[in-house]
């Protein structure tokens, strides 16, 4: 649990818990009201906090949902979220987005620190469960919301409507721009996970929530490839490492990424490098000083 000094906390884990109850949480820390491409838009509440890393233990907050959008920032430390049958880790720099009505269950690591933002908004949102504030422009920004917030400054209702509309045009934005490299290197992190296990289509569709033939259109159109292309690719690359740095047996190593036949292994990796693993492997001094690639 919380501790109970943390009124920060105790504020969300009472909201939280008005959730499970089916009951409408009432914090107005915000009454704004904000035109963002024609769609009135309302902030409930933003929030801060830290769970203290002096102290041995993880929040859980069990499966619920909300009637309202929410963003998650994460300034520090990591937090996971369990949603749409798949489980989320989220670290220092990530954004978790939960559309209203969507269920997940969160676990709050020691030392994780937060900014909580949400609102309601009509019509249906696009904004990906996982993004990442690779710049760092969504991070100052949601501590400028919140900062702004306990000031008390005239006009700062304006500025937090501006602020919040910016955050929401720099989400959009890095969707657009951050779309390939997000998505495909997230799904090539998954491939590399275990590669001496069987991976399918199915498997990579359900851990990026499409389809089998959505993932395979969407991903052959931002790579030039199909999935299961660059899950060998990812397999051979990694033997390669292996054949060169360790002294593990080829059968061993072909085990390790994923090929259960030695044979297949060897004419794939020959096709892909041009050169047998066998060539590199006899000599390990000689191993030391090579380098090849696909030519």
């Amino acid at each position: 649990m919380f501790p109970s000094k943390n009124k920060a906390l105790d504020k969300y884990m009472k909201t939280k818990n008005s959730l499970k109850n089916k009951k409408e949480c009432s914090i107005p820390v915000l009454e704004t009201h904000i035109t963002h491409n024609t769609t009135s838009v309302k902030i409930r509440e933003v929030f801060h906090h830290i769970i203290d890393a002096t102290k041995d233990y993880i929040c859980k907050i069990s499966r619920h949902s909300h009637s309202f959008h929410e963003l998650i920032i994460v300034l520090k430390g990591s937090m996971y979220v369990e949603i749409l049958k798949k489980e989320i880790c989220a670290k220092a720099g990530d954004i978790l987005f939960y559309h209203a009505g969507v269920f997940h269950k969160e676990r709050f690591i020691r030392g994780n620190e937060i900014i909580c933002i949400s609102w309601e908004e009509q019509g249906k949102i696009k904004f990906p469960i996982l993004m990442h504030d690779a710049s760092g422009k969504i991070r100052f920004l949601a501590k400028w919301l919140w900062e702004q917030d306990k000031s008390n400054y005239s006009r700062k209702v304006l500025l937090q409507e501006k602020t919040f509309e910016i955050i929401k045009i720099e989400l959009a934005r890095i969707c657009e721009s951050g779309e390939r490299h997000f998505f495909v290197s997230n799904l090539k992190s998954f491939m590399a996970q275990d590669l001496n296990k069987s991976m399918t289509l199915k498997n990579m569709a359900n851990y990026v929530c499409l389809s089998e033939d959505h993932l395979l259109k969407k991903y052959k159109k931002l790579t030039g490839h199909t999935p299961m292309e660059d899950l060998r690719i990812i397999r051979l690359e990694t033997a390669k490492s292996m054949v060169l740095h360790t002294r593990l047996p080829l059968k061993a190593i072909a085990y390790k990424v994923g090929f259960h036949n030695v044979y297949l292994f060897s004419r794939l990796f020959k096709k892909y490098f041009k050169l047998p693993p066998g060539y590199f492997h006899k000599d390990i001094d000689y191993r030391k000083h090579t380098v090849f690639s696909k030519s």
